[in-house]
């Protein structure tokens, strides 16, 4: 039996999380990341344009992933602007993955619309990952990083969106008590 997989994507040129969920199973089946922070570190690729490399790095890091996962529909945080060269960057990470995967239907998802439709707009990452961890579905997850849990809140959400779940929001307030107390900055001696 063919299983049909839908995929959930939190892209970055630093660190781009994926969460594969198989829709017969009504389970998700793989939660991963790919960080390419040390990939120009390495003599190999003396010379060479440092962001070409990490788009090479995503791209191959994803195509053993369409083989064995293949996506029925793929579920992509969308970008937003903040700072123009991290923006840009974010784009060509973007652009690499969508043209692999541009023969399935695409679903882009505004951070905003991800945050209201597991808890509350103003929700933090952290909080986003409480949610999906102290849910009944999901509690047995574990992530190693917040672009791993944004990929699996971009897939709830798009999973909620084409009724395959039903989601059961938590309070706001229950969870904003889950967030881990700020660390203090250290005053400098004088």
């Amino acid at each position: 039996m063919n299983k049909t997989f839908l995929w959930g994507l939190d892209i970055s040129l630093k660190c781009t999380g994926i969460t594969i969920y198989c829709i017969e199973e009504k389970e998700i089946v793989y939660i991963g990341s790919f960080n390419t922070k040390k990939i120009y570190a390495t003599k190999q690729y003396k010379g060479l344009e440092k962001n070409a490399i990490k788009l090479k790095k995503i791209a191959d890091w994803a195509k053993p992933l369409l083989l064995e996962y293949p996506p029925e529909e793929i579920a992509i945080e969308r970008m937003f602007s903040r700072f123009p060269a991290e923006t840009q960057a974010i784009a060509k990470a973007t652009g690499v993955l969508q043209c692999l995967l541009w023969t399935k239907p695409q679903y882009l998802y505004p951070p905003k619309s991800v945050k209201l439709a597991i808890v509350h707009g103003d929700a933090t990452k952290e909080d986003l990952a409480n949610c999906i961890l102290t849910s009944n579905e999901y509690s047995h997850l574990q992530f190693d990083n917040e672009d791993e849990s944004d990929s699996c809140a971009v897939l709830i959400t798009h999973l909620i969106e084409k009724e395959l779940i039903v989601w059961n929001k938590p309070v706001w307030a229950d969870i904003k008590k889950l967030r881990k107390p700020k660390e203090q900055k250290k005053s400098k001696k004088k």
